[in-house]
């Protein structure tokens, strides 16, 4: 195998894991796209720190790739497997299935592993990979690093990889990667449907399966989809995703039946069968391969230039991993097309190719035929000329933009405040002028002037900086990066975003639940605190009320609920 140059974004994510350990994260996740080289990263990672490794994954494919990987980039190093009758524990990297490891964990005892990584990480808040991490010492020894790598930090079963990652170390989004060339550009084709999910059950955050393949399994509906192939990507080399495996199947016989080359593959296809398939793919034996929930992980073919969605869905990570297969550079492909079929949804809230663009704008909608960076662009102007019929853009104005944008705290807007929520306390940039702020904590009911002149916006966050970093809970609380906030939101959030009616998606996460509640909780208390309206105080006179100075609107709809009930007078 050739040497493997590494890219530049590679010994950056190699550099933040080690500083990090440096400074005591011991549990790391590292978040980037489909494509991006993640394997290489942690191959890297081994041969920088050169200790003995465990690197562990749930499916053959990712152990294969993982032993290739680390051959081609660790050649100094002895790559062995554990796995059936091979335990090839003595090597400097051990690559082992979870389930194995799980099963084998008093033999993985005998040998001190001091790195362990997780491939695919978005599955390692289940209990096998639990387990093994407990088992081996890395959830509590400072020692050891634990580093999982993923391209989707959220997990649709709404178990957190909070509880087993400190932070996310490293991350690139997949619109940056596209944007600096590293991964194509996708331009999504929707096809409308008459075909009726509206009432399909819903279950961890996506449809069921089976209720799905009933509402979309149907021979009209697969010639529909084969057709939209032929015309949008015809020849395109593609790959096919359905609800389920007599959907795979069924639609491997329809575009075999309409002379483009195709096969079926499943996750409980024998092994040895599976593998002749890729390799017939791989040789060109074959133009599509359906497949159900196999291809989302594992699977390496640059030259897909078309990704079919035969199901839609409701999960942003199933989405990302889907089109992720088509977003490898390969020579002469520009870009990768994905076709979405706009079945009839009523209630349900699909994903669309604007979801690849962050968690914030996982609800904005693409447009018909955009690509990802003719999204992304278009919203920037949207945004851009909203903000400017808004405000008068200033230097000033853009210099406060920057330095909340480069702080390491999750700041945010409030009107022309800043609000940071740090575990028990809330800490509150309150505007004062073009550039000037002052410093407020909240603890309960009591506040604290930290700052009470207006002072510069970098005095200002250097003092919130040495607050929150006092405390290390409020810190892991506050930052941008925290592992938490891509965690699925919890029956509290739920229950309190309902309370204050605040509109959200089933996939919502931990962090942008988060930020609602703050964002709402603020408003409401900043609404208390505005001044009584001319309306409220002519009504207080008319009912013989004097106001008392400074009387706000809240104060006022007392005093109005009061006088209406003959409850008496306020004196002023």
């Amino acid at each position: 195998m050739a040497a493997i140059k590494p890219r530049p974004y590679q010994l950056e994510a190699v550099q933040a894991v080690v500083d990090a350990y440096r400074r005591g994260i011991t549990r790391q996740l590292l978040s980037l796209p489909t494509g991006s080289g993640k394997t290489v990263i942690f191959s890297m990672l081994a041969r920088h720190v050169q200790r003995k490794t465990l690197v562990i994954a749930h499916r053959d494919e990712l152990l294969e790739q993982a032993y290739q990987k680390l051959r081609a980039v660790y050649p100094e190093a002895r790559i062995g497997i554990v796995k059936g009758r091979t335990q090839e524990l003595w090597a400097d990297v051990v690559v082992c299935g979870v389930q194995t490891a799980a099963k084998r964990l008093e033999a993985l005892k005998q040998y001190r592993f001091d790195l362990m990584v997780i491939d695919e990480a978005h599955h390692s808040a289940a209990n096998s990979y639990r387990k093994v991490i407990s088992g081996l010492g890395f959830a509590d020894d400072r020692a050891k690093l634990l580093v999982g790598v993923t391209a989707t930090a959220y997990r649709a079963d709404r178990r957190g990889l909070g509880e087993i990652f400190q932070k996310i170390t490293y991350e690139r989004t997949i619109l940056s990667m596209i944007r600096e060339g590293y991964l194509c550009d996708a331009r999504g084709v929707s096809v409308k449907t008459q075909f009726d999910i509206s009432n399909v059950r819903t279950e961890h955050g996506d449809f069921k399966v089976n209720d799905l393949a009933l509402a979309i399994d149907l021979p009209e509906r697969n010639e529909l989809v084969v057709d939209s192939y032929k015309e949008q990507t015809p020849g395109a080399r593609g790959v096919c995703f359905c609800a389920n495996v007599e959907h795979a199947q069924h639609m491997a016989d329809a575009f075999s039946a309409a002379g483009v080359p195709a096969a079926a593959i499943w996750g409980s296809m024998g092994m040895e069968a599976r593998k002749r398939t890729l390799r017939a793919f791989a040789d060109g034996r074959y133009q599509v391969l359906t497949n159900c929930a196999v291809l989302t992980e594992g699977f390496d073919e640059p030259s897909i230039s078309s990704v079919v969605l035969a199901r839609p869905t409701k999960s942003r990570s199933l989405y990302v991993q889907m089109v992720g297969r088509g977003l490898r550079i390969h020579p002469g492909k520009r870009e990768c097309i994905v076709l979405d079929f706009g079945d009839n949804c009523g209630r349900h809230d699909l994903c669309n190719l604007g979801s690849l663009l962050s968690d914030d704008d996982h609800l904005r909608k693409a447009r018909d035929g955009e690509t990802v960076k003719e999204t992304a662009e278009r919203i920037e102007r949207e945004e851009d000329e909203a903000l400017r019929g808004q405000i008068q853009i200033t230097d000033v104005s853009m210099q406060v933009v920057s330095l909340f944008k480069a702080d390491p705290h999750n700041w945010l807007p409030s009107g022309k405040d800043y609000v940071l929520e740090a575990g028990a306390m809330r800490l509150m940039a309150l505007w004062q002028g073009e550039g000037a702020y002052t410093l407020k904590m909240v603890r309960g009911r009591s506040e604290e002037m930290l700052i009470s002149e207006p002072a510069p916006l970098a005095e200002v966050l250097a003092a919130a900086e040495r607050v929150v970093t006092a405390l290390p809970s409020a810190s892991r609380i506050a930052r941008k990066d925290s592992a938490w906030r891509y965690d699925p939101a919890t029956a509290g959030q739920r229950r309190k975003m309902d309370q204050l009616k605040i509109q959200y998606s089933d996939d919502v996460t931990s962090g942008q639940a988060s930020a609602m509640i703050t964002q709402k909780e603020v408003e409401i208390e900043r609404k208390k605190k505005e001044p009584a309206t001319d309306a409220q105080l002519r009504y207080l006179r008319a009912l013989g009320i004097t106001a008392p100075e400074h009387c706000t609107k809240v104060m006022a709809g007392y005093l109005i609920g009061r006088g209406r009930s003959g409850a008496g007078r306020y004196a002023g």
